[in-house]
Order: structure tokens, then sequence, then C-alpha cells
């Protein structure tokens, strides 16, 4: 969901609306992500959004700025994950791989998992995987599809990933 969306008291009562007709014993299968959240927003705001929609799921991931300034305060607050997204990122940036180590370190210290959304290319694949990223996903992992399918052998980035085996691959 879109920070705006649950910023927002009329959309955010209509999502509440949304998710209360999710059968309770599904509850514990869903993990809610809030993204685009802006750097101004403060761990006490994100803080009240997790107490009201931790009911309605396993866990809340955070999509935060990659240098969100407070993040040592949100990880105190226990969140399923925290993600940043790639999109605009330049992997050929010099200081894009230590922003991304950096976020990870933080976030392995609380023993959070992290999120690397929208890898576009090999690059920020690799530089996802060298910082440690726990799940990466976008288009250079797999291509879009309107509906699941198995692995193939033929196409090795359609295998499951992980980041020992982005790497692999990658060599």
């Amino acid at each position: 969901v879109m920070y705006r969306t649950v910023s927002d008291p009329g959309t955010m009562k209509e999502y509440l609306r949304l998710l209360a007709l999710m059968p309770e014993w599904y509850r514990k299968f869903v993990i809610i992500e809030i993204c685009e959240i802006p750097s101004a927003t403060t761990p006490m705001r994100l803080g009240e959004l997790s107490k009201i929609l931790g009911q309605f799921a396993k866990g809340l991931s955070l999509e935060l700025p990659l240098e969100y300034p407070r993040l040592a305060a949100i990880l105190e607050q226990s969140p399923w994950a925290v993600a940043v997204s790639l999109v605009g990122a330049n992997a050929s940036n010099a200081q894009l791989s230590a922003k991304l180590r950096n976020f990870v370190v933080a976030a392995a210290n609380t023993g959070t998992p992290t999120l690397a959304h929208s890898a576009s290319s090999i690059g920020m694949a690799t530089a996802a995987v060298e910082a440690g990223f726990t799940y990466i996903d976008g288009p250079a992992i797999h291509t879009n599809m309107r509906e699941p399918k198995p692995p193939s052998a033929l196409n090795p980035l359609q295998a499951a990933m992980t980041p020992a085996t982005i790497a692999a691959r990658l060599r």
C-alpha cells in the first residue's frame, strides 16, 4: 500500500474496510508493505500505522528512503522487514554501494530482513547482492508476467534467487 493511501483519513478508512473483509485465518499469511514513505515521516507516525495495520497481517514491511534519517528508531519497532526502492538509482554511482551496505548493516544489527525492490539491471542486482539484501526483486531478477510460472532450467534468472545464487550466476 502506498504511504499516501494510509496517511489520508478518507483512503485509510476505505483501506481498513477492505482489510476487514479478509478472513481472520488468512491474516497469518499476509505481510503489508507501506511503500514510498517520505523522509519526513516520523518513527512515531509509522509506529501508529503499524499498530493499526498490524491487526490485519502477520507483519509490516516499510519501504524507506535509502538514507532515511531515523532508521535506527524504525528498527527498534521490530518491523517484519525494511525495504528500499532502487528506481532511479545508478549502479555505477560509487556511493550507492556504501549506502546500500549501511542500510543492510543497520537492519542486520536488529535481525530485520531487507528487501531491495526494482533492480532493473544486472549492475543494480549485483550491487544489492553485494550489499547483502535478504530479498531482491525487479526485472533484472525476474521478468513481469501475468501469472506465476515454474522456474525454467533454460532461463536461470527465473530459478529461485538468493544473494548467493545471484552472485554465482553473475560471475
